[in-house]
């Protein structure tokens, strides 16, 4: 999120302290990503640290690599062969 700011840090923290059903799912935990001439910009897991530290609630669950939360529900929900399956 390139706009990220202290208004959706505040109303994340708020829905996951006070509505019992919202879910933390983060799409990976990655520190940074590498952008031009070596420079390395903040990653989704700084905005997944900055959401867990205000709310006090870990990611319910974590979907991109290295995790298999979101293929193992695909595969579930499709009734696919994992052995025959690739995910890019």
């Amino acid at each position: 999120d390139n706009h990220f700011n202290n208004f959706k840090l505040t109303y994340g923290c708020c829905c996951l302290r006070y509505l019992p059903n919202c879910k933390f799912i983060a799409t990976n935990c990655d520190s940074s990503y590498p952008h031009r001439n070596g420079v390395k910009l903040p990653g989704s897991g700084s905005f997944v640290s900055a959401l867990q530290t205000a709310s006090g609630r870990p990611p319910n669950h974590v979907c991109g690599k290295p995790n298999t939360f979101l293929l193992e529900k695909i595969v579930q929900e499709y009734h696919m062969d994992k052995e025959r399956t690739v995910m890019v």
